[in-house]
């Protein structure tokens, strides 16, 4: 049964924001590291997620940023957040994808989940000691991209209870203040879009509050001035930035813009296409955005024929993700 503290939420959209994140990474990932500038004809057929590119995906196939987000799930599932970040069940969860050798991994992750577990067989501990020692400095996407689950897992929350659970989980890989704080807000924005659908001026007021109040790194400025123009934004130095997405995100966020809007302008941006495309494509998808948008006019049908096991064919293990975290342990 779904506990009462959760019954706000819509479920339609949690779903939406789920495999909004999914598509967003499938299509980006046809253009993940391109050499030249990306044209909209090369986005038009990115958004069909026909596979290929660097890394030679299959039709529809995703990468870290889903597998990640989908670890997340799984690490969270059977967890109540009353009870605090279910941090050794999500860090087992790291380091059995990290062990899977995925063909896609940042820096930052594959310091942070290589680790070995300590005396006891637990991983937890070695990993935010590593993230500490080793990964302090990073001010990359890898933990916003996977970040989404938590917002749905914590749905009727006090904000303060959905911030602190945010900042622990990027302490296992990305313990910047920075990057603390883009999952803060994301995870706000989210949070209140599956209790509010449509609401995307509720979500913009309740993050400026809690970024006025509480958010003293760059990512002020990144949500007070950047997101409100994106026409000069360069997403192609530094590529694989925590700011590119997160200003991305909230700019189409203000603008209400359409999934599939937002999916190709945050393409033709270039730089770290998929996992760009994953971050702004699970908020976009939250607005409003419905199970059943995704499963008929914005998956192409034709990404359901011989597909790899690790790709959106398998629907069902999202779908069953979300309602475990819909439904609590």
């Amino acid at each position: 049964m779904m506990s009462a503290r959760r019954a706000g939420v819509n479920w339609d959209c949690a779903y939406g924001a789920f495999l909004g994140l999914l598509c967003g990474d499938a299509a980006g990932a046809t253009l993940e590291f391109s050499p030249g500038v990306i044209t909209k004809l090369d986005v038009g057929r990115a958004m069909l997620m026909p596979g290929g590119g660097v890394f030679n995906v299959g039709k529809g196939q995703i990468t870290d940023d889903s597998e990640l987000a989908l670890s997340l799930a799984r690490g969270l599932s059977g967890h109540r957040p009353s009870d605090g970040f279910a941090l050794e069940s999500v860090a087992r969860q790291y380091v059995a994808w990290c062990d899977s050798k995925p063909f896609d991994i940042g820096n930052t992750c594959a310091a942070a989940f290589g680790v070995t577990p300590d005396k006891d067989g637990n991983y937890a501990a070695a990993m935010t000691q590593t993230a500490a020692t080793s990964c302090s400095s990073s001010e990359a996407n890898g933990s916003l991209m996977r970040i989404a689950p938590l917002a749905i897992w914590s749905v009727g929350e006090l904000e303060e209870s959905i911030v602190a659970l945010a900042r622990t989980e990027a302490t296992l890989s990305h313990p910047n203040l920075v990057c603390q704080d883009c999952n803060a807000v994301y995870c706000l924005l989210v949070e209140h879009l599956l209790r509010n659908p449509g609401d995307f001026q509720g979500a913009v007021d309740r993050g400026e509050q809690f970024v006025r109040n509480s958010v003293l790194s760059v990512v002020r400025q990144w949500f007070l001035e950047e997101s409100l123009d994106i026409s000069t934004l360069v997403c192609t130095k530094n590529v694989g930035h925590v700011r590119w997405a997160f200003v991305l995100a909230v700019y189409f966020l203000r603008e209400n813009e359409s999934y599939e809007r937002a999916i190709h302008q945050t393409l033709l941006k270039g730089g770290d296409t998929d996992t760009n495309a994953a971050i702004v494509g699970s908020l976009a998808a939250t607005i409003g955005v419905s199970l059943t948008d995704f499963t008929g006019a914005f998956v192409p049908l034709t990404i359901f024929e011989e597909l790899p096991f690790s790709s959106l064919a398998d629907s069902s293990l999202p779908l069953l993700l979300s309602e475990y975290l819909k439904s609590g342990p």
